[in-house]
C-alpha cells in the first residue's frame, strides 16, 4: 500500500518505521534498522510510505523512544499482477510545476494558481490533466491519478493541507502539517476527478490561516 504516515506530538525526538508483520502475523522484534519518519519532540510531521502488507493485510509501526501518536492515511495499493482487473500504469516525467499560488510578479513564471493563496477552511482546485503536456481529461485513457510534490510556504498559522479528488467530499486525512512560517514539502499520491465541473483536477484544502502552496507533478497513472 501507499500511505501517508503522520507523527503527532511525541514526548521525545524519535523515528518511526513501517514494516509488514511476518508469516505468523507478528511484528518484527528488536530495534528497526531503518526509518520512514524522523520527528522532533512535540511536533507533527508526515511522510509518504510504500510498504508490503502482512498476512492479514496489516502493517507494523515501530517507535524508537518516548510516547507518540501516529496517523495512517491510505492512498492506494499495488496488485500482484494476477488480478482479474488490473490497475493503472505509471508514467514518470521530469518534475513539472502546475501550481504556484504565490504572485507571479518577481518569479518569472506563472501557473494556473498564481496569486491565489489558500485561506482558512478553503479548497483550491488544481487542474492537472491537459496541463503542460500531460494527457487531457477526455479520450479513452485520461490520467486517473498523479504523484506530485506539494510544498507549503510560509503560512500565517499552524495548519494542515489535504489533497483529494475534485469530485469528492473532503476526506478525514492530511498530507502536510506545516507550522506557521514554515516551508515544508511532502510527496502526495492523489486521484483526479472523473466527473463534475473539473475533470482531471484535484482540490487542495487548508485548515486555517493563509498559506501558499506549490504543486510539482512527477508522473501520472493512466
Amino acid at each position: 500500500v501507499v500511505m501517508n504516515l503522520t507523527a503527532v506530538s511525541g514526548t521525545q525526538d524519535t523515528f518511526l518505521s513501517v514494516a509488514p508483520p511476518n508469516s505468523s502475523d507478528a511484528c518484527p522484534s528488536g530495534a528497526s534498522g531503518f526509518s520512514n519518519l524522523n520527528v522532533r519532540a512535540g511536533t507533527t510531521r508526515p511522510n509518504r510510505v510504500i510498504v508490503p502488507l502482512g498476512p492479514n493485510h496489516d502493517v507494523c509501526v515501530y517507535n524508537l523512544q518516548g510516547s507518540i501518536n501516529f496517523i495512517l492515511d491510505v492512498n492506494g495499493w499495488f496488485g500482484t499482477g494476477g488480478e482479474a482487473a488490473l490497475g493503472a500504469d505509471f508514467y514518470a516525467i521530469a518534475p513539472t510545476r502546475v501550481c504556484d499560488t504565490r504572485s507571479a510578479t518577481g518569479l518569472g513564471t506563472s501557473t494556473e494558481c498564481s496569486g491565489t493563496p489558500l485561506g482558512t477552511a478553503q479548497s483550491l482546485t488544481v487542474g492537472v490533466a491537459g496541463v503542460d503536456g500531460l494527457p487531457g481529461p477526455g479520450g479513452s485513457s485520461p490520467p486517473v491519478a498523479v504523484i506530485a510534490n506539494v510544498t507549503a510556504v510560509s503560512g500565517t498559522a499552524s495548519t494542515f493541507l489535504t489533497a483529494y479528488p475534485a469530485d469528492r467530499a473532503l476526506p478525514l486525512a492530511s498530507d502536510l502539517n506545516p507550522d506557521a512560517g514554515q516551508v515544508i514539502p511532502n510527496l502526495v499520491v492523489v486521484q483526479l476527478a472523473t466527473t463534475g465541473s473539473h475533470p482531471g483536477a484535484f482540490d487542495l484544502y487548508n485548515l486555517q490561516g493563509t498559506i501558499n502552496a506549490l504543486v510539482d507533478v512527477q508522473g501520472w497513472f493512466q
